[in-house]
């Protein structure tokens, strides 16, 4: 690849990453799926109790097994172990006296209770962090994922002397099914 080719491929890939992130971050993870909630609650038992017994977030999912006298996620764990360094992290930010104030006010907005099922638990401060954190990790973990390989899909493409635009069209076509 001479000098200028070079420089095309980054710029194609830098603005392919950015397409493909906005697409990706758009849709939000759906915050009362008993799937999601399962890992997500392994993550929390890990990072905030040590354990990996969901015994205080049991009631956020129907996807578990119950062990003697303890619960636990019954989904295979890989994605769980991805989440939690990243969910540490995302702890101390959450614990910051502006993110408090953010989820209070955002409990309370009556624009958010309007989206909730009548009948339902209602929100609380702790649903909201939890939200959050789901947003953060699928963020962290599937779409950041996601945008390398459609990156790297298109720069194998190149290197398969494929040209610039059939591999631009495959890799966001990969990338968005």
């Amino acid at each position: 690849m001479n000098r200028r080719t070079l420089s095309t491929a980054r710029m194609d890939s830098f603005f392919l990453a950015l397409i493909l992130l906005g697409c990706y971050a758009y849709f939000f993870p759906r915050w009362a799926d008993p799937n999601q909630n399962s890992r997500l609650d392994m993550v929390v038992a890990v990072v905030e109790d040590g354990t990996f017994a969901i015994d205080p977030y049991v009631g956020n999912t129907v996807d578990y097994a119950r062990v003697g006298e303890h619960y636990y996620s019954d989904k295979p764990p890989g994605v769980a172990f991805l989440g939690i360094p990243v969910y540490a992290a995302l702890k101390v930010v959450l614990d910051t006296p502006i993110v408090n104030r953010l989820v209070e006010r955002l409990a309370a907005s009556e624009s958010f209770q309007a989206t909730l099922r009548e009948g339902g638990s209602g929100v609380y401060a702790a649903k909201v962090r939890f939200a959050l954190a789901q947003v953060a990790l699928a963020l962290c973990i599937s779409t950041l994922t996601a945008v390398i390989l459609g990156v790297l899909l298109y720069r194998v493409l190149l290197s398969m002397k494929i040209e610039r635009g059939p591999a631009l069209t495959a890799a966001l076509g990969v990338g968005l099914l």
